[in-house]
């Protein structure tokens, strides 16, 4: 809790900031290996993020919890430590990945498309806004899905994406 102060703020800089435009960079790059990279740390980091949500409020108040949060969140980055962790919880989730899938699948067609179009919103937002950028950026097909879901949206959904 000494240098609490400063972990906490500087953890919070690295997740919301740095890591973010880590990502932004790796996405731009040709090399793949950066976006696994990246990938995996927020894959590690979301596990991590979903743990603390049922525990944080109890383990927080233990003494260093910030400092070893914040050293956590360096390894993860910084020194391969998302790979590292990967490597051990994959056998696990390799293990469970049929169950999950099987979960989702069974989830109402409404909930599954809920999260879909959480994600598609913005693209076909980009594609209204720029029919010819998009198309540089994506492709004359991507284009005309983008335009085939506008066309699914409800009148009120299109109307905020003009």
């Amino acid at each position: 809790m000494v240098f609490a102060f400063v972990t906490e703020p500087a953890t919070a800089v690295l997740v919301s900031v740095w890591a973010p435009y880590q990502s932004f960079k790796a996405i731009k790059s040709s090399s793949t290996a950066d976006d696994t990279a990246w990938l995996t740390f927020w894959a590690i980091y979301a596990l991590f993020d979903l743990v603390e949500s049922f525990v944080g409020n109890v383990v927080s108040w233990a003494p260093f919890y910030w400092e070893a949060k914040f050293v956590f969140i360096v390894y993860l980055m910084f020194y391969g430590g998302a790979h590292k962790v990967y490597t051990i919880i994959e056998p696990f989730m390799s293990k469970y990945e049929g169950d999950v899938d099987s979960v989702i699948s069974k989830l109402p067609a409404h909930v599954r498309d809920s999260a879909k179009d959480m994600g598609n919103k913005e693209f076909v937002k980009e594609a209204v806004k720029d029919s010819q950028g998009f198309i540089k950026k994506y492709g004359k097909e991507a284009f005309e899905g983008a335009m085939k879901a506008y066309t699914q949206m409800t009148t009120e959904e299109s109307r905020k994406m003009q």
